[in-house]
Order: structure tokens, then C-alpha cells, then sequence
């Protein structure tokens, strides 16, 4: 399966039935890409070591039929012995989700870009903005424009001669070349100006984009962005800031200031891939987030794995006992749209709604949603069992659903508000999985 995906980027495959081979193949040359098959029958942890020695640079992608824990405990074992580690992939698994993983990890010639590159980019216009749409969790199976909750902008680089970057290897490259503060301003600039072309079409929705931690020890910053926004007209609210979890917790002391500038300035604030980061929850009762992202693979595999499901729904009842609106991104299927319902997030985000579009197909999707109407009783009351109305697909042929629930969960997260204790100032709280 990985070869098949290898093959259309023109990359040589190597395979290796044993430690012996592997070594051999790998003393060749640098692999790009290594997937490790925990099923072989090979010491995968070895391979780890091995590669940890040699081949630093090689992206690892471990694929495996144990349980869900096992196998992100082993990705995380790579992790800490400094290995650049891509998705752990849970079999069964399908070959549009391989090649949606792995492509995302093969290496397109970035080794041989620099900074002047990433100048030339901004310049020329390569970088693109690919937009995910959010949308509030209710009962109904169809639902209208206003169920529509906000959209995430997703940088993309449109590379002349490798063709279109993924955020995964670009990122990185980004950040080591010391670029991340001019692309997070393009990609603010450029997000902004779309957000007031869709308001004067008359849409009002939020919009998201990624910031590094990096940027918030910058003292200049939040007011940097609170301008931009301004400058486009966009009102307290419309814009949201994703930081991730890890680096929040990493980078308290320094962001704190630049933080709270934001929250006073009108911008909204989303702790990003929850779950991940083993955040203190006192540090994090401390944070002024306003917005709760669930990690996707936590969402992604609720359905079949309960420690999984057990965790997303701690991670709800805190999101809410904090006041703040629940995200769970990675919803990839009915089966995660189901257990999002059930466990009453507020927000859902993935491919079951929409995979990221480039401007003109996300426009497209725009168009395809229809206007405000009341869901029928009927068609909420079997929102988790019945089957999918055909008239209610947008344009990728997803079911897309009302938000109905959104006052109910309005009212169940003040309850938990009030019933929620906050630790006293001096505890850190315990530590979340």
C-alpha cells in the first residue's frame, strides 16, 4: 500500500522482510520515508535505533493492528529518541487513508529550498490558503447557513517545479529557516481579506488560523494582529488564533502577556490538538483560552476504541466546565459524527463535512448550503441511526447537519460551569492524559 502511494510521487520502494535488509537498504542512501509494519515480526524498536544513529532526517510512520494506546505509545517512544515521527496508522486501513497520511510525509524536494524560496513565495504568490469549514453539532441530519460556525485557513505552497507543499514538510522548513513570523503575517493578511469578501456576500462565520509559539514572545505581535483584523473590518470575535496545547504549556511565561493582549483586543483564543500535550489543567484554567480543540485521533477512532471515546469525552466535560466552546476536529466518518453528537461537543471539523478546499471549490461549498429552515422531528430524532438523506449532501457528497443543539449545549455548558471548582491558585492541577 505505502509503495502504491510512493509510486505516483516517483519514488524508488525499498522493501525489507528483515533487520539485516533494512540496514542494507538504508546504508544505500537517506530514505525519505520509513514504514514500519509493528505486525512483521521484525524488533521495531531496533529499526527505531538504527535509524536514530544514521538517518535522523527520515520521517517514521508506524502502521499496526494492536490497540489504539499501544500503538501511539510506540510512535511516541520514536518521538522521545528525537525521530521526526509521522502518523501511527491503525489497521485496517483503507488506501485513501495511506495515501492521505503518507503523502503528507513524503519528502518533495524541500531538502534543497531556503529562505530565499520562502521570500520568492510570498512575492510571487505561491503560498495558497485551503479553507475547512466548521460547523455546529445539532440533532437534524440537514442544516442551513447558519449552522455554519467558522472556517480554518490551511496554508499550502504551489512550488513551480515540486508541485503542491503540504503543510507537514513545510512547516518545518518555515520554522528552521526562521520565516515563520513573515508566512503567519501572509496568511493573516490574506485570510483577513477573504473573511470581508465574504461579509459583504453576507456570510458571518469566524475565522481560524495556526500561530507558532514562537510568535507570541514577540511583544509587538498581538497588536500587529489586532490592527490587521481591524484594518479589514472584522469585528470582535470574527478571528481566532490556534495555538497547539504543547506549545501553551511550553511557552506560559513568555506568552501569557501576548495572550491576554489578544483577549482584550477582541481576538479569540483556541487551544489546538487537546489531548496531546500532557497539559497541567490548573496552568490551563490560568490560560485565557476561549476555544477547545480535541486532537483528531482521538475523535477519529472514538467509535472502536473506549479509552479513545473516554478521553474525548473527559475532554469535553473539562472544554465545558471551562466555559469555553468544544472543538473536535478529525470527524472522518458517521461513526465519528455520531459520537460527537453523543458526547455534545459544540463544533465539529473534518473530512466527513468537508476535507480543506482551495477558495473556489470552498466558494462552491458556500453556494451548495441552504438557507435557514427548521430540521424536521422526525429527521432529529434519528440523527444517529437513520440513513443519510440524499437531499441533504453538499457537494462532496457529505452529509452536513443543522445546529439545532446549539442552545441545549449553551445551557449544558453553564451547568457545568457552575458546577465546576477551580483549583486554588498555588495547585497545578492534575495532569491530563
Amino acid at each position: 500500500m505505502a509503495g502504491g502511494v510512493a509510486k505516483r510521487r516517483s519514488f524508488q520502494i525499498v522493501s525489507a522482510e528483515n533487520e539485516e535488509e533494512f540496514c542494507r537498504a538504508c546504508a544505500v542512501g537517506d530514505p525519505g520515508v520509513v514504514v514500519i509494519d509493528l505486525d512483521f515480526g521484525v524488533d521495531a524498536f531496533s529499526l527505531l535505533g538504527t535509524i536514530g544513529q544514521d538517518h535522523r532526517g527520515t520521517v517514521v510512520v508506524l502502521i499496526g493492528g494492536c490497540d489504539r494506546r499501544t500503538l501511539n505509545a510506540a510512535r511516541r517512544i520514536g518521538s522521545k529518541r528525537g525521530l521526526k515521527m509521522g502518523p501511527a496508522l491503525l489497521k485496517p486501513i483503507t488506501e485513501e487513508t495511506a495515501s492521505r497520511e503518507i503523502l503528507d510525509c513524503l519528502p518533495a524536494g524541500e531538502a534543497a529550498l531556503c529562505r530565499d524560496d520562502i521570500v520568492r513565495a510570498i512575492e510571487q504568490d505561491e503560498f495558497r490558503l485551503y479553507y475547512q469549514p466548521l460547523v455546529r453539532v445539532g440533532k437534524g441530519i440537514s442544516f442551513g447557513a447558519e449552522s455554519l460556525y467558522g472556517v480554518e485557513a490551511l496554508l499550502r505552497w504551489e512550488h513551480p517545479v515540486h508541485g503542491l507543499l503540504q503543510p507537514g514538510r513545510v512547516i518545518p522548513l518555515i520554522e528552521a529557516e526562521g520565516m515563520i513570523g513573515d508566512v503567519t503575517a501572509w496568511v493573516a493578511r490574506t485570510g483577513c481579506r477573504q473573511h470581508s469578501e465574504w461579509r459583504k456576500r453576507g456570510w458571518d462565520f469566524k475565522l481560524s488560523i495556526n500561530v507558532a509559539a514562537e510568535e507570541l514572545k514577540d511583544e509587538g505581535f498581538a497588536d500587529a494582529i489586532a490592527k490587521l483584523a481591524r484594518d479589514e473590518g472584522m469585528g470582535p470575535g470574527q478571528l481566532v488564533l490556534e495555538v497547539t496545547e504543547s506549545q501553551v504549556v511550553a511557552e506560559e511565561l513568555q506568552s501569557l502577556e501576548t495572550l491576554v493582549r489578544l483577549r482584550l483586543q477582541g481576538i479569540e483564543l483556541a487551544i489546538d490538538d487537546f489531548g496531546t500535550g500532557y497539559s497541567s489543567l490548573g496552568r490551563l484554567h490560568k490560560m485565557p483560552f476561549n476555544e477547545f480543540k480535541i486532537d483528531k485521533s482521538f475523535i477519529m477512532t472514538a467509535h472502536e476504541d473506549k479509552h479513545a471515546r473516554d478521553i474525548a469525552r473527559i475532554s469535553t466535560d473539562l472544554g465545558h466546565s471551562q466555559d469555553m466552546i468544544v472543538v473536535a476536529e478529525g470527524v472522518s466518518s458517521r461513526d465519528a459524527w455520531n459520537i460527537v453528537a453523543s458526547l455534545e461537543c459544540d463544533v465539529a471539523q473534518g473530512f466527513f463535512i468537508s476535507k480543506p478546499l482551495p477558495i473556489d471549490e470552498f466558494d462552491a461549498w458556500l453556494v451548495s448550503l441552504d438557507g435557514p429552515h427548521e430540521a424536521s422531528e422526525e429527521a432529529s430524532s434519528d440523527m444517529i441511526d437513520a440513513a443519510v438523506d440524499p437531499t441533504a449532501l453538499n457537494i462532496q457528497g457529505r452529509p452536513v447537519v443543522r445546529g439545532e443543539g446549539w442552545a441545549h449545549n449553551d445551557e449544558r455548558r453553564e451547568e457545568r460551569r457552575k458546577a465546576y471548582v477551580a483549583p486554588p491558585e498555588d495547585d497545578p492541577g492534575p495532569r491530563a492524559a
